[in-house]
């Protein structure tokens, strides 16, 4: 390895997969967008980036695509010193264009938690389930609650559960995690 290459690696090293991804695909689709209409996405340039983000809204995009853009432009300006950048993104038409896409952004509907007679099903199963899968998966489910984690957080446990209960018997599960979502290390 190069090092160019190394230095890019340096450079991204403490941003997670996901966030990469989200922000290449916004960067592919603007770079996608400037060259389908024979003009040069780099470096950044404000009316280029109001055009797309006015695309977005004419073509009736999801509501949070153009923020990923800006979200996108922002890292890589920040990173790379890309020019232009800053400008796209203090512009108040890019901005007044990107919100006015994401406000039409449906409510995020989210699951109910679960009741107390839930959980105490998934409590016994644990113990009681004929099927070792079943108890198994109502464990984890119980772990997460206990716990307070998601699924993709319980995933990166560094070591086993452990108890955390005070003497009249409440308290929590702790799990000792590797790195999270919103971590900063």
């Amino acid at each position: 390895m190069g090092p160019f290459e190394q230095s890019v690696r340096d450079a991204l090293a403490r941003k997670s997969e996901s966030t990469l991804r989200a922000r290449h695909s916004a960067l592919r689709a603007y770079s996608n967008f400037a060259h389908s209409r024979l003009l040069q996405p780099w470096p950044v340039d404000e009316k280029l980036v109001y055009k797309y983000v006015d695309y977005l809204r004419e073509t009736g995009a999801p509501a949070t695509k153009p923020r990923s853009l800006l979200k996108a432009v922002a890292m890589v300006g920040h990173l790379w010193g890309l020019a232009g950048f800053q400008e796209a993104l203090k512009s108040p038409r890019v901005k007044g264009a990107s919100w006015s896409v994401f406000l039409k952004k449906r409510a995020t509907l989210g699951r109910a938690p679960f009741s107390a007679q839930q959980v105490r099903y998934l409590q016994a199963a644990v113990m009681s389930a004929p099927d070792p899968f079943d108890k198994l998966f109502a464990g984890s489910a119980c772990l997460l609650i206990g716990a307070r984690l998601r699924h993709g957080d319980a995933r990166r446990a560094g070591e086993e559960p452990a108890l955390d209960v005070v003497g009249d018997g409440w308290g929590f599960v702790e799990v000792a995690l590797t790195g999270t979502k919103t971590s900063t290390d």
